[in-house]
Formats: structure tokens, C-alpha cells, sequence
């Protein structure tokens, strides 16, 4: 297992362009805990620690875990779209975003693939610190599951 989450662990790290201390931080997790794991000194991790990265990654556990890519994995969902706070402008403001990037890499998607993108930036936002939309966050999210 190990192997598998140093692995993706670091994938994800790299596309995201934060390094091991920046997310220790940003999910308060102790000192050296994602170091631990890129350099397999912690062979078991917590399922409280895979889970703080997993939610300050934008995927799930499983996602981190499986040594198969999910290709509908960076679409997480809230418990059900009614546990969901609604905010018009932050929602407005991820749909323009994901336009401005599916444009720019003029990609022809489905409906269905824009609304679950637009779901994605939306919920990844709203759970954020920084209540903005993040557009390097938009442009990986693009990029790894539409741009080939």
C-alpha cells in the first residue's frame, strides 16, 4: 500500500504544484507526516491523515489508495447535493473559469462533463480556505481528465 499512496501521493503533489510542507500546513497535520509517507517512513498511515490529504487533494481515500486510476475520481460530491451551501457568485465564477479553460484548450465535452467539472471546481472551492476559485486547480483538473 504504501508504495501505491507515496506514489499518487506525489503525482498529485506535483500537478498541483504544492510541495509536502505546503500541505501539511494547509491540512494541519504535524510536521514531517506527508514527508513520512513520499519517503516511506510511514508504512500505515491513519485513516484520519490519508483522509486530511484526500479532502486538501480534491479526491478521495480510494483515489490515494488504488493503483488503478479512476477516471470519474476528481468529481467528489458532498454527501448529497443537499448537504451543499449554495453561493451564486462562487458558482458563477467556477463556470466562467472552467469556460475560459475548456476554450483555451478548445475541448469539445459533453453537458454532463462540463456541469461535473464546474461541480468540482464549485465544491473544491466552497470547502477552501481561500473561497476563490483557484484557476492552476482548474487548469489540472482540465488538463489531467480532458486534455490527452
Amino acid at each position: 500500500m504504501s508504495s501505491v499512496l507515496q506514489r499518487n501521493l506525489k503525482s498529485r503533489l506535483e500537478a498541483q504544484g504544492i510541495s509536502a510542507t505546503e500541505l501539511e500546513r494547509r491540512t494541519g497535520l504535524k510536521h514531517s507526516a506527508v514527508q513520512n509517507i513520499l519517503y516511506g517512513r510511514s508504512k500505515r498511515p491513519g485513516i484520519d491523515i490519508v483522509s486530511a490529504i484526500a479532502k486538501e487533494l480534491g479526491c478521495s481515500m480510494e483515489a490515494l489508495l488504488s493503483d488503478e486510476p479512476l477516471k470519474d475520481e476528481p468529481f467528489k460530491q458532498a454527501a448529497s447535493d443537499s448537504d451543499t451551501p449554495w453561493n451564486a457568485t462562487l458558482f458563477v465564477q467556477a463556470t466562467e473559469e472552467v469556460n475560459r479553460c475548456v476554450s483555451a484548450n478548445s475541448i469539445e465535452l459533453h453537458t454532463d462533463e462540463v456541469l461535473r467539472c464546474i461541480k468540482e471546481v464549485y465544491n473544491y472551492t466552497l470547502f477552501s480556505e481561500q473561497k476563490a476559485v483557484d484557476q492552476k486547480f482548474v487548469e489540472w483538473l482540465v488538463n489531467k481528465y480532458f486534455v490527452t
